[in-house]
């Protein structure tokens, strides 16, 4: 399905644009590699240490190392405005960021695990995450200015799921792996797999076609907000993927307060995982072409109501006794996320790429989208502790009307349909 998207060339939103299957490559390895660190911090790392012992009132404080991607935006600018004539715009934070990253989870591997070096663990992987943070920025501006019409569906579907399948790698892969081989050689494999993905940045040769404006305009976070369309997007990008984080909490607690076994749980996480690298983020990218951003992002989010449905009747039962009705409901989440997710990057990074800072626009809308789940995360579950799950559930249908309402008066609004118009460099 993807590369017959990437023949197409052109659609109702988009202006065509031909799509070279080796920078595509490049892109969606490196998307794969942000999702690594992402996945080993907030999935295996824990588990691996309350294995050996380390208390709880320290593992609370893991959820610290994720703080870089929201606040990211902070430092975009810099990237995009500074970087080594000889290795290119972006492919000198691309490399650099990489192999910083790297060299991360190498360290992880010297140090030993007990609770004097805990912090010395959290700090390392902090470094890293900035590391991967900052890879994305560089990466997200990388894509946004080299490709155009159809391509930028498809590398957004590329986005998606290699950030998905980087973060099951470095959680639940590295505790599969831990199993076999032990901690230290699982997290070393890790280190060369991230190593791996600089060969196609090394022997990349990156054109000279965004540098000229950019010297012309410094890259900053007041130019960004601004830019005519970008509230609408801010609005678009911190609600859409509330419904879907909200779910994936509420649904793994309830199905453990069923009484439900840890696999169980983590049989319905995985296989909405899956669904939504294989099934949903492709559709939605082949959706896209064909029908555009904007509606692309509506049927996800309709999709994801159709999920909601599916856990609200199975709060209604009770424990259900079997994996189907979970497992409709999980699969569809899945679907629904993917194509959501696929409609909105595409259009985001079209406005990104619209402008003269690629890199620290598409990075601003980005954190907004990061910010709006772990809200949307803490409040569906304090409204499940405080009324229970069949409450929180409906009130994340009101939520699903509240978004396709801000996605409709978006969408409506001159200043966010046609990015072309962008492209030329505004006041500050």
């Amino acid at each position: 399905m993807i590369e017959d998207l990437a023949a197409r060339q052109s659609n109702s939103e988009t202006d065509g644009a031909s799509l070279s299957g080796t920078s595509i490559t490049m892109i969606g390895a490196l998307y794969v590699a942000q999702g690594v660190p992402l996945g080993f911090a907030f999935e295996a790392l824990p588990v691996v240490l309350r294995r050996e012992g380390i208390p709880l009132a320290m593992l609370a404080w893991l959820p610290v190392a994720g703080l870089p991607w929201v606040i990211k935006f902070l430092w975009a600018p810099l990237v995009d405005a500074r970087w080594v004539v000889r290795l290119g715009r972006r492919r000198t934070w691309i490399l650099t960021m990489q192999f910083l990253l790297a060299v991360s989870m190498a360290i992880l591997t010297m140090l030993p695990i007990g609770e004097d070096t805990v912090p010395i663990i959290l700090l390392v992987m902090t470094f890293g995450i900035v590391a991967a943070a900052t890879q994305d920025i560089a990466t997200d501006g990388l894509a946004a200015e080299t490709q155009k019409g159809s391509a930028l569906a498809v590398v957004n579907a590329f986005q998606v799921g290699g950030m998905l399948g980087g973060f099951m790698a470095g959680g639940a892969g590295v505790l599969l792996l831990t199993d076999l081989i032990g901690y230290g050689p699982s997290v070393f494999c890790l280190a060369i797999f991230l190593l791996l993905i600089l060969v196609p940045v090394l022997l990349w040769r990156e054109a000279e076609t965004s540098s000229p404006r950019t010297e012309r305009v410094p890259a900053s976070i007041v130019r960004c907000f601004r830019r005519p369309g970008i509230w609408p997007l801010v609005c678009v990008c911190a609600t859409y993927g509330t419904l879907y984080a909200g779910m994936m909490t509420l649904s793994k607690l309830m199905l453990t307060d069923f009484g439900w076994s840890l696999s169980s749980v983590g049989i319905i996480a995985a296989l909405t995982s899956v669904t939504m690298i294989l099934v949903g983020s492709p559709f939605g990218s082949w959706l896209a072409v064909r029908v555009g951003f904007w509606r692309t992002m509506t049927v996800g989010l309709l999709v994801v109501g159709l999920a909601i449905a599916a856990w609200i009747l199975t709060a209604w039962q009770g424990n259900p006794g079997t994996m189907a009705g979970p497992l409709v409901a999980g699969l569809l989440l899945g679907v629904g996320g993917g194509i959501a997710s696929v409609g909105v990057l595409s259009q985001t990074m079209k406005f990104a790429g619209a402008g003269t800072q690629a890199g620290t626009d598409a990075t601003i809308l980005q954190s907004s989208h990061v910010f709006g789940e772990l809200a949307a995360s803490s409040i569906a579950v304090s409204l499940a502790s405080a009324h229970g799950y069949e409450t929180a559930l409906y009130v994340g249908v009101g939520g699903l009307v509240a978004i396709l309402c801000v996605l409709r008066w978006a969408s409506g609004r001159k200043s966010t349909r046609p990015f072309a118009a962008l492209a030329e460099v505004e006041s500050c």
